[in-house]
């Protein structure tokens, strides 16, 4: 899963989907790709953001362990 990190981890509209992956999912692992220009402009362009975007971007691997 792909999110804006900000968005992802920091606000209370996403309270409820946190939740609900933590229930679901034995182990979250989110890396932050980092690039927010909003809150530093020098980081415009793709040298910081992979996607050369202004939002701050993570990665999002979710594991689920099978059951037997």
């Amino acid at each position: 899963m792909v999110s804006n990190v900000q968005r992802f981890i920091e606000q209370i509209a996403f309270d409820v989907m946190r939740q609900e992956l933590e229930k679901h999912f034995d182990q979250i692992y989110v890396f932050d790709l980092g690039g927010n220009v909003r809150k530093n402009p020098k980081l415009s362009g793709t040298t910081h953001n992979v996607f050369g975007i202004q939002v701050a971007v993570s990665v999002n691997i979710l594991v689920k362990k099978q059951t037997r």
